[in-house]
């Protein structure tokens, strides 16, 4: 446990697999880490975290708890504070196979989606409620995937499906930095 004032309440985690595609279009079994908050008493908003970049197919969220698996203590964090918390691995990490689709949106998008939909569906079967409130959040990789998954929620459904975003200290324009690098 943390000793920080806007912890709640306790966490209970789950590596969660499920289907979607990768960058060829073929479906794939992909990996993430569902943290949720352990007072069912709660409807509880959604919260995507989206990890840093990493070199180490398994150095992933979904390895909380063993070697490579740090950053899935962000989650419990999440959680603490209220937040059903998901981690999605993405392409290419964790129980995927092929390589990791670096800042690719169109893998970072439906990697994301689906993990939020296997969790909304699996949710309430499980006796976790939780309301419509959206928000997503991402480091380094991260701060790309979430500003990513945030643009095509909001063109899929609307501007109100996510309820707050905060895109902190990713590769946002590789294109334009590396056209005026090598013009430099």
């Amino acid at each position: 446990t943390f000793n920080v004032p806007l912890i709640k309440f306790g966490a209970t985690y789950y590596k969660v697999t499920y289907t979607s595609v990768d960058a060829k279009g073929e479906p794939d079994i992909l990996s993430g880490l569902l943290l949720v908050p352990d007072d069912v008493n709660f409807k509880y908003p959604a919260l995507v975290y989206q990890h840093g970049t990493s070199d180490c197919k398994t150095c992933v969220p979904s390895r909380l708890g063993s070697s490579g698996g740090d950053e899935g203590k962000i989650g419990l964090l999440f959680a603490g504070m209220g937040f059903v918390s998901i981690l999605p691995d993405l392409v290419g990490m964790g129980d995927s196979r092929g390589f990791q689709t670096y800042v690719q949106a169109s893998t970072t998008m439906s990697a994301t989606e689906h993990m939020v939909q296997a969790v909304r569906s699996w949710a309430p079967d499980h006796g976790i409620a939780m309301n419509d409130q959206l928000f997503i959040t991402g480091y380094s990789q991260g701060g790309y995937s979430s500003m990513v998954f945030q643009e095509g929620m909001q063109n899929k459904f609307g501007a109100s499906s996510v309820t707050a975003a905060a895109h902190m200290s990713g590769p946002y324009s590789l294109s334009g930095t590396m056209r005026d690098l090598i013009l430099s």
